[in-house]
């Protein structure tokens, strides 16, 4: 029979479990495919990460954005994440435009491209944020 401790306990242990699968993972590949390895260290510890912060915001004090991820979002939730994602299709196309500049300039293209993601990545969280709090 599992009390509240016990699964307390479990969650607690889960992450150092997953932190130290994916160190075996690092270290497996690292040898033969170095880029592979960091990346695959990068997205694991990302991911663990999100867990954690998922895990930790379960009471009644949710963002939005956990609530529209967890699938118990209301009408204001799925507006503001509708509006946040309204606000990254608008800065897109001058996100492309300005990465379209930079290529002309010298910059090489797949760091122009990584700009545009990031660049779309901060509109949606800022966006995200302002609806949040004065939408």
């Amino acid at each position: 029979m599992s009390t509240r401790s016990d699964s307390t306990l479990h969650r607690r242990a889960t992450a150092p479990f997953a932190f130290v699968v994916v160190l075996t993972i690092f270290a497996a590949l690292y040898p033969r495919e170095p880029s592979t390895a960091w990346g695959a260290l990068c997205g694991g510890s990302l991911v663990i990460g999100a867990l954690l912060i998922a895990q930790r915001t379960r009471g009644g004090s949710n963002s939005a954005f956990v609530r529209g991820a967890k699938g118990q979002a209301d009408e204001r939730d799925t507006q503001i994440l509708t509006k946040a994602g309204a606000c990254v299709g608008l800065a897109s196309p001058l996100a492309c435009c300005a990465a379209m500049v930079a290529v002309v300039w010298g910059v090489a293209p797949l760091t122009a491209l990584g700009g545009v993601a990031w660049l779309q990545l901060i509109v949606f969280v800022a966006s995200h944020w302002w609806l949040q709090r004065h939408g």
